[in-house]
This record gives structure tokens, C-alpha cells and sequence, in this order.
């Protein structure tokens, strides 16, 4: 009898029209079952192919970082993981200097006659300003030095 009794009150609730009011919106506005509000529909996951692929992807994310100022920054993961490399090279990481020299030859910068004489021009620069550098040093020690033979023969009469 319980199911007879639910089905005739469900039958009586479905008769009755429905009460349109706070928080019931009119049943032609209501979303419908199945049916996106999205027209063009979700975008699809791109799966990457290749191991090559799959890695450009995950370097391409942005992840938010706090930079040495103390601000929120967000940076791609490849940048992170380039400054990483390197600060290894400089605390002596041979794979980190190896890499980076592997890098270096591949985009030819290393065997490139252009970088390596506009290299050559600064060094040659370099060069001389240091020995201009020492040579204006040597002046002042020896200008320095006789003030200060000056000074001894003026206090031992």
C-alpha cells in the first residue's frame, strides 16, 4: 500500500502547476539535463605525441614564483629551470657546464667568427685599459713613496 500511496501522491504533485517564486525560476529558463551552456563546447587536452612534445608543453606552464624583491611574479618553468643550470655551472656542476657549452655550440655561438672577434675586441680593450690602470698606479705609488723619503729625511736632520 506505501507504493500506491507514493505513486498517487506523485501523480497529484505532477498535476499541480508549477509555482514560480524565489529560487524556482520558470521551468523554460531552467538548465536542462544533459545539455552544456557552453556552445563551443570544452576545449580538448592536447596529448603530446612525442617525449620532445610532452616536454615543450610542461615548460611552457607559468607557475607564480616570489622574485628577490618579495613580489608575486609569474615565470615559465623553463626560465626557472635555466637560472638553475647556471648557478650549478658556477659552483663548479660540470654537467651544468657541459650543457650550457652544448647549448652554446649548437646555436654556434662558440664557433662563430663574429662573436668570438667582437669577444676578441673586448678582451684586447680589457687589456689595455688594465694596463693603463697599472701604469697610473705605478705613478701614484712612486709619487706616494717619495713623499714619504721626503718626509723621513725632513724628521732625521
Amino acid at each position: 500500500m506505501d507504493n500506491k500511496e507514493f505513486l498517487k501522491s506523485l501523480q497529484s504533485s505532477l498535476s499541480k502547476p508549477y509555482e514560480v517564486g524565489y529560487c524556482k525560476p520558470p521551468k523554460s529558463t531552467q538548465f536542462k539535463k544533459g545539455v552544456s551552456g557552453n556552445r563551443a563546447g570544452r576545449k580538448k587536452k592536447i596529448v603530446p605525441e612525442t617525449i620532445n612534445a610532452a616536454l615543450e608543453l610542461e615548460l611552457t606552464n607559468k607557475i607564480a614564483i616570489t622574485n628577490e624583491k618579495g613580489r608575486q611574479e609569474n615565470v615559465y618553468l623553463y626560465q626557472i629551470i635555466a637560472k638553475q643550470i647556471i648557478q650549478d655551472a658556477l659552483k663548479k656542476d660540470g654537467m651544468s657546464r657541459k650543457l650550457i657549452l652544448e647549448s652554446l655550440s649548437q646555436k654556434n655561438l662558440l664557433n662563430s667568427k663574429e662573436y668570438l672577434e667582437k669577444n676578441a675586441i673586448k678582451k684586447e680593450e680589457d687589456i689595455k685599459h688594465d694596463a693603463l690602470v697599472r701604469e697610473e698606479l705605478y705613478k701614484r705609488l712612486d709619487y706616494l713613496l717619495k713623499e714619504e723619503e721626503e718626509k723621513e729625511k725632513g724628521n732625521n736632520p
